[in-house]
């Protein structure tokens, strides 16, 4: 199993950017791909939220190329 690739995502409450534990890469483009949501968590605020369209275009310009492709 591939590690997971942490990313950076900006809570909605309070305006900070929290750093999530990330999934597999290979599970992570399948959701970019699919247009799945993509969860993110505050521990500050105690909030969940779908990460935005330019935190999704980040994500994918740093991901590795899937094997699979």
């Amino acid at each position: 199993m591939a590690n997971p690739v942490p990313f950076f995502a900006e809570c909605p409450n309070c305006g900070e950017d929290r750093v999530q534990p990330g999934y597999p890469p290979d599970e992570l483009h399948q959701l970019l791909d699919a247009g799945a949501e993509i969860m993110a968590y505050c521990t500050n605020c105690d909030e969940h939220w779908s990460i935005s369209t330019e935190e999704r275009a980040d994500i994918a310009r740093g991901l590795p190329k899937s094997k699979q492709r």
